[in-house]
């Protein structure tokens, strides 16, 4: 009960602070998970192209890294740590915020700013309010959703038809504050941006531009839920075999990155392996994936993304069953994934040496795929996403 009042105090205060006159130009931007977890969300890519153009808007950094903020000063950027009484006074007075799905800041100092949703990717997995039916949450969660978690002026999507309209149903937005833009992260595909080193692994991507000649994979699984407070890790559920992995690599002269989430475990010695590369954890993987020959992918929206460069996928759904039923999908699995879909050690083997033999056989299958979650398919993302907001 105490924790249900103060929640309301929260919501009152909140209200109350909107008052604050807004400055009209100050844009806030800042990753979500409160200085941890994933980074290199679509804020950061967003922020580091609009501060660089010659627009009106004050375009500020906020975050509780201090690294992260000074990296920024000292590359010419406005950044403020979102625990000083500056970046707390920034938030107050902002006209828009914008943020990666969560928020690295306080929500009630927040204000009478406008929230802009910039969304982490296009879901295969049931979310928002789709998650709570599907989970069945109590009230007291399902309150705090609609007056926090949910609570946005504008949604980000990537094209009119199926994106926003999953999107819509999800969060319970309407369709004039839902914005068809396409995702900045994305335009690095497309072209350079300046200082990306944020929250990149600069040695992986070094190592990378040494082996270009090499044919180069990225595993990257979504985090499985259930595996919170188990020993159990994606690397031994799939049970994927490092040591005929790492030969098979050797011989066809590739190598394989696993980008896992940033709250899995890798509880194997993977230094024996001299093929296998570790990203870190919680890393930007977007300027990895210019380098990434192909892509090995189950439920996330990062293969979703890497369409855009139109390489080789392979889906690796090894638990396709017991994760349907807990997570919910929008979509029949064999329907949206536009490459061979391997459950099992020997199949991901097959799969991988055909991808390093040149063979690629899923072209219009990503063709399909791309036109039906992409309006664009350039690097104007985060011009886009400008010029709707400042349309008058």
């Amino acid at each position: 009960m105490k924790r249900c009042y103060g929640f309301y105090f929260f919501i009152f205060l909140k209200k109350f602070l909107s008052l604050i006159p807004n400055k009209k130009g100050l844009w806030i931007f800042g990753d979500g998970h409160r200085g941890r977890g994933r980074r290199g969300g679509n804020a950061k890519y967003l922020f580091l192209q609009l501060a660089k153009e010659n627009y009106d808007e004050q375009m500020v950094w906020i975050s509780q890294k201090q690294d992260e903020i000074d990296t920024l000063k000292d590359n010419g950027y406005l950044a403020y740590n979102s625990r000083s009484l500056q970046g707390k006074w920034a938030l107050l007075r902002s006209e828009k915020i914008f943020c990666t799905n969560g928020m690295d800041f306080t929500w009630w100092l927040t204000g009478g700013a406008d929230i802009v949703q910039l969304w982490h990717g296009m879901p295969l997995k049931k979310r928002g309010w789709d998650l709570i039916k599907h989970r069945n949450y109590p009230l007291h969660k399902k309150k705090y959703r609609r007056h926090v978690t949910y609570n946005w002026d504008y949604l980000i999507t990537t094209s009119i038809n199926l994106p926003a309209d999953v999107l819509r149903r999800a969060f319970d937005m309407e369709s004039k504050n839902t914005l068809v833009t396409g995702y900045p992260r994305t335009d690095i595909f497309f072209k350079d941006i300046d200082h990306l080193e944020i929250d990149v692994d600069s040695q992986l991507l070094s190592d990378l531009n040494n082996i270009e000649d090499s044919t180069i994979f990225m595993y990257a699984p979504t985090w499985r839920r259930d595996y919170r407070g188990t020993d159990k890790t994606v690397l031994k559920e799939s049970g994927i075999d490092l040591s005929e992995l790492n030969t098979l690599l050797r011989e066809t002269d590739s190598y394989m990155i696993f980008k896992m989430h940033p709250k899995e475990k890798i509880n194997v010695e993977i230094e024996e392996y001299n093929r296998i590369l570790i990203a870190e954890p919680g890393s930007d993987p977007y300027p990895l994936l210019k380098h990434v020959d192909c892509l090995i992918a189950d439920y996330s929206s990062i293969f979703i993304d890497y369409l855009l460069l139109d390489r080789p996928l392979i889906f690796f759904p090894f638990d396709l069953e017991d994760y349907t039923s807990k997570e919910g999908l929008y979509y029949k699995y064999e329907s949206i994934v536009p490459g061979n879909i391997v459950k099992n050690n020997k199949e991901l083997i097959k799969s991988i040496k055909k991808v390093s033999e040149g063979k690629d056989v899923h072209e219009k299958e990503r063709e399909i795929i791309r036109k039906l979650f992409y309006d664009y398919i350039d690097g104007y993302s985060a011009k886009r996403i400008y010029n709707q907001l400042t349309k008058t």
